[in-house]
C-alpha cells in the first residue's frame, strides 16, 4: 500500500528541520523496492528545491532529467532513455534497425530511426528502463505537454516499471495538478530556503582566496540580509554573492582592513543589490535615493488632513534593513547605478567614492558639513572638530557654493533644534538670511542655471548625491530659505544680462549663423542664453544699427534665431520680459523700411521673415496676459455674501380658497 501521508514542514521558520527530513525521507524512499507511487518535492521559485535533493542523493544513486521545454511524451521517454543510457553507442544500436523516422532524445539531439515505425522506435526507448537508480523529473511546470499528459507519462514509470520516481515542482503550480496528483505522488514534501548552506555553496564556488576569506568575513551580514529582505530565490542569493566579490576586487587593503566601513558596505550593497533583483527598485530610485527616501516626508508633508500616505517603493525596502540606511554614501548613487543595472564595476570610481566618506577621509580632505553629518559613527572629538569649523566658515562667509550653502544651512536649523548652539528658528533663518545678502554685496553668489530662471525654486532635497538634513519641525524656514538663495542667484544672473546682451549684438556681424546658435534652440545645442530674457537688456536701436550694418549672409540667420526664439508661450513664459524689447524692435525695422532711399535695402527688409513670425506670437501673449491678469483679480477680490432671497411659503388653505379650488 502507497505512503499518502503529508510531509509539510511542522515549523516552516526551521530549515534544519525541513533539510534532515528530506534527507531522511530520500534515505528511505531510495531503499524502496517496487514503492509504486512517486514524490513530489515543491517550494518556491529558486528556492533550492534541485540542489536539496542532489545533496541528499549520490550521483550514482539518480538519473537526473529536466521537462523544460519538451512538447511530446516520445521526448519524455527519450530523454530518460538518454540519462540512462548516456554513451552514443546505445543509440547506434536503437538506429541500427531502421530508417526513416527521427525522435527527439532531449541532450543528445534527435535519433535517427532507418525506416523503423515511430511506434515500434518509441517502444524500444520506452522500454529500455533502468530500475537501480531514482529518477528526478525536474521543472515540471516548463514542460510544454499538458500537465495531465506529463504525469500519465511519469506514472507509467511508477506503475509499469516499477521505478522510483521523484518529481520537482514549483510551489504555485502544484495546485493546477488536479486528481491525477493523488493517483502518482505518495508523499509531497515542501522545501524552503536553506540559506546558510546554500550561502557556503556559492562560496564554494570562488577559487581566490581573498574572495573567500572577504565572504566568509561577512557571512552574518550577508546571511542576515537575506533574510530580512524576504527573498525566497537562491539565485539572487548566489548573485549578490559574486557582485560582492567583484566590488572587492576594486577595494584596496586600507578600505577592506576598515572592519566598521566594510560591515556597512557589505550590508549596503547586498540590500540594493536583492532589491533590484526582486524589482522593487528601480533605476529611478537608485539615481537618486536621497530624493528616492525624501519622498515619503514630502508625502506626509502635502497630504490633506488625516489621509493615509502610500509609502514609496523606497520607504519599503528601507523598512526591511532598520540596522542598514539604504541611502548611506559610501557607495555614490552613479558608482551604485552602474553596477546594478549596467553591470560594470569601475574599479577607480568605486575607490573613489570609498575615498570620499568620512570612513576614510580627514577633515580637510572633505567638506566639514559632510564629515559631521556622519557624527553618529564617528568619534566624538572628530564630531565636534567637524562641528566648530562649520561654525567658523558660516561666521567667515567662507561658503559660497549653492548646494554646499544649503548643506551649511539645514545643518545650522538641525544644531540649533537640538540645542548643539545657542538660537531658534527664527534667528537661524534671519542668520542666513544675512549670509547670503553679504555674498551678493561680495559678488559671489552664484548665479542661477537658466533653466531654473524664472521659475519657483522649488523643493531641493540634495546635492552631491546626498540629502540636506531637514527635519519636519523646520522645514518650512529651510524651504523659505531655499527660496531667498533662489531670488538673489536669480538677481545675480540679471546683473550679467548687459554684457550677455552687448556680446549677443556682437555676434550680429559675426558668423552667419553665431547669432542665430546662441539665441534659440538649434539641433546642435540648447544655449543658455536662449531661455532667459538677456535681449531685454539691449537698446532696441542699438540692435536695429547692428543688424542694418550685418552682412547680407547674416540677415537671414538673425531673422531666423528672432522667430524661432520666441516659439509660441515664451514671450508670455520664460521670455516675457522682452515682449516691449521686440515689439519695439518690430516698430523700428517698420521705420527703416519707410525712411531708407535704398529700393533693395527697403525690399530685403520687407522680406525679413521675423516681421510676419512674430506680431501672431506677441498678440497671443498679450491676450494670455490680459487673461491671467483677470483671473488673479477674481482670485483676489473679496467674495461678498449674497442675501437668499425670501421664501415663499404657501398659504394656508382657509375654507373660502377651498371651496373656490
Amino acid at each position: 500500500m502507497k505512503a499518502t501521508v503529508k510531509a509539510e514542514d511542522p515549523t516552516p521558520s526551521g530549515g534544519e528541520r525541513i533539510e534532515s527530513y528530506l534527507t531522511s525521507y530520500l534515505d528511505h524512499y531510495k531503499g524502496m523496492i517496487e514503492p509504486g507511487f512517486a514524490v513530489l518535492v515543491t517550494g518556491p521559485w529558486g528556492s533550492g528545491k534541485t540542489h536539496q535533493i542532489k545533496n541528499a542523493l549520490a550521483p550514482a544513486e539518480y538519473y537526473y532529467l529536466s521537462l523544460f521545454g519538451l512538447q511530446s511524451a516520445d521526448e519524455i521517454r527519450a530523454s530518460v532513455f538518454a540519462a540512462m543510457y548516456p554513451t552514443k553507442d546505445r543509440f547506434k544500436k536503437i538506429a541500427a534497425f531502421a530508417d526513416g523516422v527521427n525522435v527527439s532524445t532531449g541532450g543528445y539531439g534527435t535519433l535517427g530511426t532507418k525506416g523503423l515505425p515511430s511506434a515500434i522506435v518509441g517502444a524500444l526507448v520506452g522500454n529500455n528502463v533502468e530500475t537501480d537508480r531514482i529518477i528526478i523529473f525536474d521543472d515540471l511546470e516548463r514542460c510544454k505537454l499538458p500537465i495531465n499528459d506529463v504525469l500519465g507519462v511519469i506514472n507509467r514509470y511508477v506503475e509499469h516499471h516499477k521505478c522510483r520516481v521523484v518529481v520537482i515542482a514549483h510551489d504555485e503550480e502544484v495546485a493546477g495538478l488536479g486528481p491525477i496528483k493523488e493517483k502518482v505522488f505518495g508523499q509531497t514534501i515542501r522545501v524552503s530556503v536553506q540559506i546558510e548552506g546554500a550561502f557556503d555553496a556559492f562560496v564554494k564556488r570562488h577559487d581566490l582566496q581573498a574572495d573567500a576569506l572577504f565572504l566568509a568575513n561577512h557571512r552574518s551580514e550577508i546571511i542576515d540580509i537575506f533574510k530580512s529582505s524576504g527573498c525566497a530565490s537562491l539565485r539572487n542569493l548566489r548573485n549578490a554573492v559574486d557582485d560582492l566579490c567583484r566590488l572587492r576586487a576594486s577595494l584596496r587593503t586600507e578600505h577592506l582592513t576598515n572592519a566598521s566601513a566594510m560591515t556597512e558596505l557589505v550590508r549596503l550593497f547586498t540590500a540594493l543589490s536583492l532589491e533590484v533583483r526582486m524589482g522593487n527598485l528601480t533605476q529611478t530610485e537608485i539615481s537618486n535615493r536621497a530624493g528616492a527616501r525624501m519622498q515619503n516626508t514630502v508625502a506626509r508633508v502635502n497630504r490633506r488632513g488625516n489621509e493615509e500616505v502610500e509609502m514609496s517603493a523606497f520607504g519599503k525596502a528601507q523598512e526591511k534593513y532598520p540596522a542598514s540606511d539604504l541611502s548611506g554614501t559610501l557607495l555614490k548613487d552613479a558608482v551604485l547605478e552602474d553596477m546594478l543595472f549596467a553591470g560594470h564595476f569601475d574599479h577607480e570610481a568605486i575607490a573613489a567614492s570609498l575615498d570620499g566618506h568620512p570612513h576614510f577621509a580627514s577633515l580637510g580632505t572633505v567638506p566639514a558639513w559632510r564629515m559631521f553629518m556622519d557624527f553618529d559613527s564617528l568619534p566624538e572629538a572628530q564630531s565636534a572638530a567637524a562641528q566648530a569649523t562649520l561654525l567658523k566658515e558660516f561666521e567667515d562667509r567662507q561658503i559660497d557654493g549653492h548646494g554646499n550653502l544649503l548643506h551649511h544651512f539645514a545643518l545650522r536649523f538641525m544644531m540649533a533644534e537640538h540645542g548643539l548652539i545657542d538660537a531658534g528658528r527664527a534667528d537661524v533663518l534671519a542668520q542666513c538670511k544675512s549670509y547670503v545678502d553679504d555674498l551678493q554685496r561680495q559678488g559671489r553668489i552664484e548665479v542661477v542655471e537658466s533653466v531654473w530662471y524664472g521659475r519657483p525654486a522649488g523643493r531641493r532635497e540634495v546635492s552631491e548625491g546626498i540629502a540636506y538634513w531637514v527635519e519636519d519641525s523646520y522645514r518650512a524656514e529651510f524651504q523659505e530659505i531655499d527660496a531667498y538663495i533662489h531670488e538673489a542667484r536669480s538677481r545675480a544672473l540679471e546683473a550679467t544680462f548687459p554684457q550677455r546682451g552687448a556680446e549677443l549684438v556682437a555676434l550680429l556681424n559675426a558668423g552667419a549663423t553665431a547669432f542665430f546658435e546662441r539665441v534659440c534652440d538649434s539641433n546642435v545645442q540648447t544655449d543658455p542664453l536662449s531661455v532667459v530674457p538677456v535681449l531685454a537688456a539691449v537698446d532696441p536701436v542699438v540692435f536695429v544699427d547692428a543688424w542694418m550694418q550685418a552682412p547680407g549672409e547674416n540677415w537671414y540667420w538673425i531673422s531666423g534665431g528672432l522667430a524661432s526664439r520666441y516659439k509660441p508661450m515664451s514671450l508670455f513664459d520664460k521670455l516675457s520680459d522682452e515682449l516691449p524689447w521686440i515689439t519695439r524692435v518690430l516698430e523700428l525695422l517698420q521705420e527703416r523700411e519707410a525712411a531708407t532711399d535704398s529700393a533693395m535695402l527697403r525690399l530685403r527688409i520687407k522680406r525679413i521673415r521675423a516681421r510676419e513670425e512674430i506680431p501672431p506670437l506677441i498678440e497671443d501673449a498679450v491676450e494670455m496676459r490680459r487673461d491671467a491678469e483677470v483671473r488673479a483679480a477674481r482670485r483676489a477680490a473679496p467674495i461678498t455674501p449674497t442675501k437668499e432671497p425670501p421664501v415663499k411659503r404657501p398659504r394656508k388653505a382657509t375654507k373660502r380658497t377651498a371651496a373656490t379650488s
